[in-house]
């Protein structure tokens, strides 16, 4: 909310730390903490509600819920898309 998002990059884990810091810049480039938009400072569990009532309206037909953690087979899609997509060349230096 009021953060540096680049300090993001150095919890991600299974990624080298060459990648760590590859990300850590490419998301200080491009990303901007909540609190730097808004009018009023929101606190995390406000956000978190409002991204909850946000997502709700929009997907009226899907249930959510909270897990307590990822699946393996989503753990591995995930990493799949971290090599294979966001730290490659050609997704970050699109416009």
């Amino acid at each position: 909310l009021n953060f540096d998002q680049s300090k993001l990059a150095y919890i991600i884990p299974k990624i080298s730390q060459k990648r760590k810091k590859k990300l850590a810049k490419y998301l200080k480039k491009k990303t901007i903490a909540i609190n730097q938009v808004l009018k009023k400072n929101l606190d995390f569990n406000s956000a978190v509600e409002y991204l909850i009532s946000g997502f709700k309206l929009s997907w009226v037909t899907d249930d959510f819920y909270f897990a307590e953690s990822l699946s393996e087979e989503e753990i591995q899609i995930s990493n799949n898309l971290i090599e294979s997509k966001y730290l490659t060349e050609e997704w970050n230096k699109r416009k």
